[in-house]
């Protein structure tokens, strides 16, 4: 199967600065290995967009989720894009955080 296209929404975009920011602060090389992973993750998700599970439990029945240390990964399928909408890490209140 091709790879999708990968299309980082401004939310999630700003997700991954506050991400990383708040995360360098405290540990520079750990916040530069945690985004290395994310981006790899985004990575699998384009070679299997099916990876992920349905956000029916949130109400959000087009909207996939992929979690990776602690960190869920939320995207759409659009026939050959994938669309990383939010990046919220689980301690976060996500259903809330979600409709911000």
């Amino acid at each position: 199967m091709k790879r999708a296209r990968l299309v980082l929404a401004p939310k999630a975009r700003a997700d991954l600065f506050e991400i990383d920011a708040y995360l360098a602060e405290r540990n520079p090389l750990a916040a530069e290995r945690l985004l290395e992973r994310l981006i790899q993750a985004m990575q699998t998700i384009t070679r299997m967009p099916q990876i992920g599970r349905m956000c029916d439990d949130l109400g959000l029945p087009l909207v996939r989720r992929f979690v990776i240390e602690s960190h869920h990964i939320f995207y759409v399928v659009d026939k050959q894009t994938i669309k990383i909408v939010r990046v919220i890490h689980g301690r976060r209140d996500v259903p809330t955080v979600l409709r911000q």
